[in-house]
């Protein structure tokens, strides 16, 4: 099952990325990154919801896993595209190295981070679980996200 999963969340990106690198460029970049963030807030909402009323399914996990890849892949490109509209031409080789080393650090560095907090949260029989407490904070930063992209 986590292998349909994965290949959910995965094949979005070889299937929405030439599409939207087009639109990236036909479009303005901001308000694709602010609809990709409004998308990833209501996922991470609506997979909360599932979980904190223990209602989910695997194909529910199925269809969040690929809107979520969706998302994720709209938002690659467009957000890399987004860096030289900002960044003066002569930064722009240590902006790009900049982004994309933000990105990989905090995939790696912030489930390390948040781990140990979550597992002793989670220990207390009296408070929520860690689970629960790790998608109210994803969903929080998602709302976050799009507020202050506006």
């Amino acid at each position: 099952m986590w292998g349909l999963v994965t290949f959910a969340a995965m094949i979005p990106m070889v299937l929405v990325n030439p599409f939207i690198g087009y639109l990236a460029d036909k479009f303005q970049r901001r308000r694709i990154l602010q609809l990709m963030f409004f998308i990833n807030f209501v996922h991470n909402l609506g997979l909360a919801i599932l979980y904190f009323f223990d209602l989910i399914l695997a194909w529910h996990l199925v269809i969040l896993a690929f809107i979520q890849g969706s998302a994720r892949a709209a938002q690659m490109p467009s957000g890399q595209a987004l860096v030289p509209n900002i960044v003066p031409k002569e930064n722009l080789l240590n902006a790009v190295a900049l982004n994309m080393s933000t990105v990989h650090a905090t995939r790696l560095l912030g489930p390390l981070a948040v781990a140990p907090f979550l597992s002793y949260i989670g220990s207390n029989e009296n408070s929520i679980n860690g689970t629960d407490l790790a998608f109210s904070i994803c969903t929080g930063f998602y709302a976050l996200n799009f507020i202050f992209s506006l």
